[in-house]
């Protein structure tokens, strides 16, 4: 079983869909979110067979700004609990399985992003995942103004409270790269974290960035069950 998730910057470009599309069918992925998609629910609801999916959830964006959407295959039983500009969050039930799935776009203003956070509790299997749009510690950047330690408290105390803690992370870690003062900048904005009783559900979980194209954030590929022998995408991120 495998989760995509990727800010792809906008969806209304061939360049985009094109090369989604062929991630797609390389992974394979089951559940698929996309955010800063930017695009309308009657453009977005003609994707979703081109893509494979059986059925979506859409927030749509406001004018040109974010937008979220989530698909899945027909195999899946997905109850949306809420779904706002900021997160979709959803019970999942696959065969005997039954778990919580928050998408994330995190908040751009710095002092509102802990509302994000504030709205999302719970104590059975529960996993995150998306652009964060925050850094929990300074080792997650690279490049440009140095990093204070008290910059990423709010997330951090969020994690703590909630109990989730990063899935195991295959490859380079930082998702997303771009051009501050003249410097390059990677940071990790991008990730999956999860509770320990999703963590038992699911003990060979692990996580990976594919490339960056098309957009400045790379997508992020979760694998909740490996497939042994050749063949299996991460194998070559070992």
């Amino acid at each position: 079983m495998r989760i995509l998730s990727w800010n792809c910057q906008g969806l209304g470009n061939t360049p985009t869909v094109r090369h989604l599309h062929g991630v797609l069918g390389q992974y394979s992925p089951e559940i698929l979110f996309l955010s800063e998609t930017k695009n309308r629910r009657i453009y977005i609801e003609g994707l979703v067979e081109k893509f494979g999916y059986h059925d979506l959830k859409i927030v749509e964006p406001l004018g040109r700004s974010g937008g979220l959407a989530v698909m899945w295959k027909e195999s899946f039983r997905m109850e949306i609990l809420q779904a706002n500009r900021r997160v979709i969050d959803m019970r999942v039930k696959w065969q005997d399985k039954s778990f919580f799935l928050s998408c994330i776009y995190g908040e751009p203003v710095k002092n509102r992003r802990s509302e994000v956070w504030e709205r999302l509790t719970r104590n059975e299997p529960w996993v995150m995942t998306g652009d964060f749009n925050e850094l929990v510690d300074p080792s997650d950047k690279i490049g440009g103004a140095d990093r204070k330690e008290a910059e990423g408290k709010d997330i951090r105390q969020m994690l703590h409270a909630c109990g989730l803690g990063n899935i195991k992370h295959k490859g380079y870690q930082y998702s997303w790269a771009g051009t501050r003062n003249n410097q390059t900048v990677q940071c990790r904005l991008d990730r999956t974290v999860a509770n320990q009783a999703w963590t038992d559900m699911f003990p060979q979980a692990s996580a990976c960035n594919l490339p960056k194209i098309c957009s400045d954030h790379s997508p992020a590929l979760q694998m909740l069950l490996r497939k042994l022998g050749k063949g299996n995408a991460m194998d070559s991120l070992d």
